[in-house]
């Protein structure tokens, strides 16, 4: 049986009934360890989501199923569908739960505000729960400083943002919790207002000390950003090639979600040094991703670049990437039509 028709299954197991069963949370657990940060297929997240609504439908939110329904919403938002999700968590904050409980489905909730760029919100939720951080458990007080700091960072509040990762390195454990993504972040932070050397302490810190080549490739994809601020064409050339040889070096690099990240970093760097030619590729591969995977996070972001260098895209891939867009621009999922639109015709 396939990973993807073993989700399928355990999902109809464990919505069988209108409670939990004895082992049903057991079988969401299941299910999350399957997905595990992999990419899943566009056809299997359609059936997810319609057995997901059967189920709604047939048994409508109470006091007795309402864990169920917390499961079904992060597996939605695990699926990438934070629409419907954020629909289910809201649903639940509406019963008359404990403080406890509703501080965690707020939290959870936070993530899906953030995927659906509603930053001001996510923001308001975190810091509600903060004030209320004595209903939260260790883990779940963590994500919420954490995601705080990423909303911050994603409306441009860098001081706020960095405030937050010193909250976190403060009152938490850190052995304990993610370091990784923590100090990227904050080396993140510091190199957009241009602290570079403290960026480059924290970004080779990490990366020799982390055993991952996932690590390894995403540090190096941003430090490369380091060396195009500062005009090094020789360390960025040298990071492409690293970066390169990253991807031939995982046989799966297809299905990772941060596919279409390491691609636009490449994009910006080919395009630094004008190489039209890969940038063109990179732009190919990222626009084939999205429309595979139904993911247009970076679509704006290879638009906006793609605009610095549009005269001289290779005529053999001027139709392809206008073709490509064409694609996208029919889905129902991506929004930003117009403007792509006005400019490709």
């Amino acid at each position: 049986m396939t990973k993807s028709a073993e989700i399928i299954d355990i999902l109809t197991e464990a919505l069988k009934y209108e409670n939990l069963l004895k082992n049903g949370s057991n079988l969401f657990n299941s299910i999350f360890k399957l997905i595990n940060k992999k990419k899943i297929p566009s056809f299997i997240i359609d059936r997810i989501t319609e057995i997901i609504n059967d189920y709604s439908n047939k048994y409508p939110l109470n006091l007795e199923n309402y864990i169920i329904y917390e499961n079904c919403a992060l597996l939605l938002s695990l699926c990438e569908k934070y629409q419907e999700s954020l629909k289910l968590f809201l649903s639940i904050c509406k019963l008359p739960l404990d403080m406890y409980y509703k501080n965690k489905i707020y939290c959870n909730s936070v993530k899906c505000h953030m995927r659906l760029g509603n930053y001001k919100k996510a923001i308001n939720l975190c810091n509600f729960c903060i004030k209320n951080i004595h209903y939260l458990d260790q883990d779940t007080a963590f994500n919420c400083h954490f995601n705080l700091a990423l909303c911050y960072k994603n409306i441009m509040d860098y001081d706020k943002s960095l405030e937050e990762i010193q909250n976190i390195e403060y009152f938490f454990n850190m052995s304990k919790f993610n370091i990784f993504d923590t100090l990227l972040l904050k080396a993140n932070l510091l190199a957009e207002k241009n602290y570079t050397d403290s960026a480059m302490a924290i970004y080779n810190l990490i990366f020799n000390s982390s055993s991952k080549s996932s690590h390894k490739l995403i540090i190096t994809c941003h430090i490369m950003e380091i060396y195009i601020n500062s005009n090094d064409v020789y360390l960025l050339k040298k990071s492409l090639r690293n970066i390169k040889n990253y991807i031939k070096s995982d046989d799966n690099f297809c299905s990772r979600r941060y596919y279409q990240f390491v691609y636009y970093s490449m994009l910006k760097g080919y395009c630094f040094i004008e190489d039209y030619n890969k940038s063109s590729e990179c732009i190919i591969n990222i626009l084939n991703n999205a429309i595979k995977a139904t993911n247009y996070k970076y679509i704006d972001k290879v638009f906006q670049e793609m605009v610095k260098f549009y005269s001289k895209i290779p005529s053999k891939d001027y139709l392809k990437i206008k073709n490509l867009f064409n694609k996208i621009m029919s889905s129902d999922n991506f929004y930003n039509k117009k403007t792509i639109k006005e400019f490709l015709y």
